[in-house]
Parts: C-alpha cells; structure tokens; sequence
C-alpha cells in the first residue's frame, strides 16, 4: 500500500487513514443500524407494556366505580328530600362520566391495537345535550357563567350514530367553552 501511495505521490498514512475511516464509517454504520433497530424493537415492547397497563389499569379502576354507581343506584331507590336526591343524581353522573373517562382510556390501547369499534344506535340528542349541560351545570354556576341550551323544539333530533362519543365530544367542547368563559354566558 505505501509502495502504492508513493507513486501516485501520497504519503502511506493518508492511505491507511482513508482505509481505517471507511472501515470505522462501515463500523458506525453497522452500529446505528443495530441500535435503531434494537430501539425499534423496545418501543414496541413498550407499546406492548403501555397497551397491558392501560388495560388492566381501566379494568382495576371501573370495578370500584361501578360499586359506587351501584350503591348510589341503591341510595336513590331510598326516601331523599330534594336536595339529597340531587346530590344523589350528581354522584351518579359524575359517576358514569368517570366510567366513561375510563373506558375511553381502554378506548386508546383498542385504538392503537386497530380494534375500536364505533356503535350504531338511535338516540336523542337533545336529550344527551341536556344530560351533558346538567352534569357541567354546577362547574359553570361555581364560575358564575351562565349556561344555556337551546334545542328548537319543532327540529327532530333523533340522530343515529354513537352516543357514548358524542357524549365525550359535548362533554369535552362544554367543559372548554367553561373553563376558558370567565363572565358571561355558555350557549
């Protein structure tokens, strides 16, 4: 090699240096390709991890909600005066709106596995809108913002789709519309 280098007027350690630099770029090369794909490989066990968690997670978690929803299903079969019957309701669909919060954190690991399915069912929306508005009621009169809901009676509002999402939608967007209103009102 320096016999080589030397005609073509290089000196022998430019050849080497040129020969060990392709053969450390070949090295690092070979490294980063190993470690992305041993990188790939753990954020997939990761995912994997993430995905067992949230299930058993939301599975530990609606165990104890719905013996609380069950116990306030009880509670409200009972003798309450007004005030106690709507403290009563207020639990139960704060209840159920956790539930929900929790199934929709099971939802996320069914969205990453590819295995979500949306339901197809009747229902009324202004019913659903009212239900969401009384469960947001008491956030809204704490802030001192006013909170409306106008349905047009003469429109049907028999829609078709998802309720439980669409439930988490208005739920969502009333709550923003709350929590971001300082004075004034909510329509």
């Amino acid at each position: 090699v320096a016999w080589i280098c030397e005609l073509n007027g290089l000196a022998p350690c430019h050849v080497w240096r040129n020969i060990q630099e392709e053969q450390d770029q070949k090295a690092l090369a070979e490294a980063d390709k190993l470690v992305f794909d041993m990188g790939f490989d753990l954020s997939e066990d990761a995912a994997r991890a993430k995905s067992q968690f949230l299930a058993n997670m939301s599975h530990e978690i609606r165990t104890p909600i719905n013996g609380v929803l069950g116990m306030n299903e009880i509670l409200l079969r009972t003798a309450l005066d007004e005030h106690q019957k709507h403290c009563a309701q207020t639990i139960r669909d704060s209840g159920t709106a956790l539930l929900g919060v929790v199934n929709d954190v099971l939802d996320c690991s069914k969205i990453e596995a590819g295995m979500l399915t949306l339901e197809q069912q009747s229902f009324d929306m202004r019913e659903l809108g009212e239900d969401v508005a009384s469960l947001l009621a008491d956030s809204a009169l704490a802030k001192g913002v006013t909170l409306h809901v106008v349905t047009p009676v003469h429109l049907n509002l028999w829609r078709s789709g998802d309720p439980a999402r669409v439930r988490q939608v208005l739920t969502n967007l009333i709550g923003n519309a709350i929590k971001f209103t300082s004075q004034g009102s909510v329509v």
